[in-house]
C-alpha cells in the first residue's frame, strides 16, 4: 500500500474507483483468475504519467466504460440516452485512435510502416489521421451488419474486411493493455509486431473504405497533377534566377505568389517546344486543368512568337506581379517622360526611345490570367497541393509547416502532397 501511495503522490486510495470500473467492465471470474485480476489492478499506469502507453490505458479504459454502459440497456427504449452515449463513444474512439497512433509512431520504424502514399488520390479534407477515429466507427457498424446509406452494394463489399480490422483493433488493444500493466516506457518486439501488422491492415481498410465510398482520382489524374507541379516548380527556380520574384516573397509566402506561379507557368510551358503543353501531343497528354483552353492557348502560343524578346520579359514581369501591361506602360511613360525633360533642360536628347507592343501584351496578360484564374476557381484543392511542393521544393530552408493567409477564398492554405501508391499487406 506505501509503494502504491507513493507512486500515485501519496493520495490514499486514488486508484479505487479506476479498479472498480475494471472490474465491473471484466467477465465474471472465480479463484484464481479473480486473484491475477486484482493483482494486475494494484500495477495500473499513473494517470499523470506522459507515456503514450499509459494515455492509451486510461482512454481505452474510458471506451470501454462507454461500451459497457451501451450494452446494458435497451437503446429502443432510451433512444436519447442511446445517442449520447454514442457521441461520447465516437469522440473516445477518434482519443484512442490519436493515442495509438503515437504508439506506433514511436515503437514501429516510419520505413517499416505502411505506405500513406494513397491518401493522395482522397479528397483533401479525407486525409490524415483525423479519420481514423470515424473509420473505426464505421467498420464497427458495417461489422454488426449495417450497410451506408446509398452505398448497400459497397457495403456488403467491404463487410469482411471490416469484420477483419475490427478484430484487429481487439487483438491489438488487449496486448497494449497488458504493457501498460507491465512497464510502460519500452515496446517489447512481439508487440512492435503486432503494431506493425495493425498498421498494414488499417492501410488496406482505409483505402478500400474511402475509395468504394468517396470520388478518388485515378493514377493518370495524380500523374498529371505531379507533371504539373514540375512544371510550377521549375517556372519558380527560373523566375528566382531571373528576378520576377524574389526569395523574401518565397519565404513569407506572398499572396502575388499564389495568382504569379500559375500564370508565369503558362507562358513557360508554351516557350517550351516539348513540354507539358505542346499542344501538338496527344489531347489526352494534357492535363485537364488546361483542355478547356486549348484554343486559347494555341491563339497566345502564336503570338509569343511575333513578340521581341523584351517584349516577353516585360510580359513576364506584369505577370509576376499581377500589373497588367496598360498600367505598366503608364508607369514607364511617366518615368520617360520625366526623363526627356531632365534631358532637354540639359540641351541632351535620347537618341531612340523604348517601343512596346502594349495592345498586344494587354491581350497576352489577360488570356493568360483568365486560363489561370479558371485553374485557381475550378482547382483550387490541386492547386494548394502543387503550390505546396513548389514553395517546399524552391525554398532555402524547408519549413515542416506551411500556413499562408491569402486575398482569396479559393486558397486559404497549402497542404501537403507527394507521390501516390495503393497500400499492400504482406499479411
Amino acid at each position: 500500500s506505501s509503494g502504491i501511495n507513493a507512486e500515485y503522490g501519496g493520495k490514499h486510495l486514488n486508484w479505487l474507483p479506476t479498479c472498480l470500473v475494471l472490474l465491473l467492465t471484466m467477465p465474471c471470474m472465480k479463484g484464481s483468475s479473480l486473484v491475477s485480476a486484482c493483482f494486475k489492478i494494484t500495477r495500473l499506469p499513473s494517470q499523470k504519467s506522459d507515456f503514450p502507453l499509459a494515455k492509451f490505458f486510461y482512454a481505452d479504459l474510458e471506451l470501454r466504460r462507454i461500451t459497457a454502459e451501451l450494452d446494458s440497456f435497451d437503446g429502443s427504449k432510451e433512444p436519447l440516452r442511446c445517442q449520447k452515449l454514442i457521441e461520447r463513444l465516437r469522440k473516445t474512439q477518434q482519443k484512442v485512435m490519436e493515442v495509438l497512433w503515437c504508439i506506433v509512431r514511436s515503437a514501429v520504424l516510419e520505413d517499416t510502416r505502411a505506405s500513406r502514399q494513397y491518401r493522395d488520390k482522397f479528397p483533401e479534407e479525407l486525409r490524415g489521421d483525423h479519420m481514423s477515429g470515424p473509420l473505426w466507427f464505421g467498420a464497427e457498424c458495417l461489422a454488426a451488419g449495417s450497410s451506408v446509406l446509398n452505398h448497400e452494394h459497397e457495403s456488403d463489399e467491404l463487410r469482411p474486411l471490416a469484420r477483419h480490422i475490427t478484430k484487429v483493433m481487439e487483438t491489438v488493444r488487449t496486448k497494449l493493455r497488458e504493457q501498460c500493466l507491465r512497464d510502460v516506457s519500452c515496446y517489447p518486439e512481439d508487440l512492435v509486431d503486432a503494431l506493425r501488422w495493425y498498421d498494414y491492415n488499417w492501410a488496406e481498410f482505409e483505402f478500400s473504405y474511402v475509395s468504394r465510398m468517396c470520388p478518388v482520382k485515378t493514377t493518370e489524374q495524380l500523374f498529371q497533377q505531379h507533371l504539373t507541379t514540375i512544371l510550377f516548380s521549375e517556372t519558380t527556380a527560373q523566375a528566382l534566377k531571373d528576378k520576377l520574384i524574389t526569395e523574401e516573397q518565397m519565404s513569407s509566402y506572398d499572396p502575388v505568389l499564389m495568382l504569379a506561379i500559375p500564370r508565369l507557368s503558362i507562358l513557360f510551358g508554351l516557350e517550351q517546344n516539348d513540354g507539358l503543353l505542346d499542344l501538338g501531343q496527344d489531347y489526352s497528354a494534357i492535363p485537364e486543368y488546361f483542355r478547356p483552353h486549348l484554343t486559347i492557348l494555341a491563339d497566345v502560343k502564336h503570338s509569343l512568337t511575333t513578340l521581341r524578346r523584351e517584349d516577353v520579359t516585360s510580359l513576364k514581369r506584369c505577370l509576376a506581379s499581377s500589373i497588367d501591361p496598360m498600367q505598366a506602360d503608364t508607369e514607364v511613360e511617366t518615368e520617360i517622360q520625366a526623363d526627356v525633360q531632365a534631358d532637354i533642360q540639359a540641351d541632351i536628347l535620347p537618341d531612340t526611345r523604348p517601343a512596346t507592343n502594349t495592345d498586344i501584351l494587354q491581350c497576352l496578360y489577360l488570356a493568360i490570367s483568365s486560363i489561370a484564374d479558371q485553374m485557381i476557381s475550378n482547382h483550387a484543392k490541386d492547386l494548394r497541393q502543387m503550390l505546396h511542393h513548389t514553395f517546399k521544393l524552391n525554398q532555402e530552408e524547408h519549413e515542416d509547416a506551411v500556413i499562408m493567409v491569402l486575398k482569396t477564398d479559393e486558397i486559404r492554405q497549402i497542404t501537403t502532397t507527394i507521390d501516390c501508391i495503393e497500400p499492400s499487406t504482406p499479411f
